[in-house]
């Protein structure tokens, strides 16, 4: 299971910042605890977006826009060894304790060998699902061959897309100690799958100017336009 506090967050008046403390397992205040509620992998290391460090008292002021009625925090120690995720409920009044845990470390990549390219277009994330809602915990916006994770043991959401060529994915993925993870395999979507290749049968629901029976096979060796279009 995940090793993370459900926790209501003490608010400051007017909702525009979260307030807590980071403890080790002893209850003892820990200093250099870095709180925030996104983080991006640079250069194949977590780094924190807008975050803040707790004081020698492992005391927090955590600023946050409410955009959704929770939002999910994630501290780290300096040595990215232990940690915590905090479930954060809009309008709260309660303090946080944030005790910190050891982390799963993976080191991890993106395998982009089955691709023609690396793609140009790259982005997702790492998020948790919890209270039937997504957290976005660590995002990415390059297929980096190498990087390192440092979260809760458990399970998460893994989702990316990119331009035309790569298939998008949505899935599970579970960190646990001394489980070395496989690589991320980056897959062509259909359209690349096809390159080259001749094209799949087409069956004609209703034409005008050619017979219902016709087939793509007929027009060989002549150029042929398909314009596929629809609403979304």
């Amino acid at each position: 299971m995940i090793a993370f506090a459900l926790c209501l967050l003490a608010l400051q008046e007017g909702g525009a910042e979260i307030a807590g403390r980071a403890v080790d397992a002893d209850g003892k205040p820990v200093a250099g605890v870095t709180v925030a509620l996104h983080w991006e992998l640079r250069d194949g290391a977590m780094e924190a977006n807008d975050g803040v460090r707790t004081g020698e008292d492992g005391a927090f002021g955590l600023p946050v826009r409410w955009r959704r009625p929770s939002v999910a925090a994630l501290a780290l120690d300096k040595d990215r060894r232990r940690g915590a995720i905090a479930i954060v409920d809009r309008g709260a009044a309660d303090a946080v304790v944030l005790t910190l845990a050891p982390v799963v470390r993976a080191d991890w990549g993106f395998d982009a060998s089955k691709l023609d390219r690396p793609p140009p277009l790259f982005v997702g994330d790492f998020s948790l699902r919890r209270k039937g809602k997504r957290f976005s915990l660590v995002g990415f916006e390059k297929p980096f061959e190498k990087f390192t994770l440092a979260l809760p043991a458990g399970d998460y959401a893994l989702w990316y897309h990119g331009d035309i060529d790569l298939r998008m994915a949505d899935t599970t993925i579970t960190l646990k100690e001394g489980a070395a993870p496989d690589r991320i395999a980056l897959e062509p979507s259909a359209i690349a799958r096809h390159y080259g290749k001749e094209p799949p049968a087409l069956t004609v629901s209703d034409a005008r100017g050619a017979a219902k029976e016709v087939k793509l096979a007929d027009y060989r060796g002549r150029w042929v336009l398909v314009e596929f279009w629809g609403y979304w």
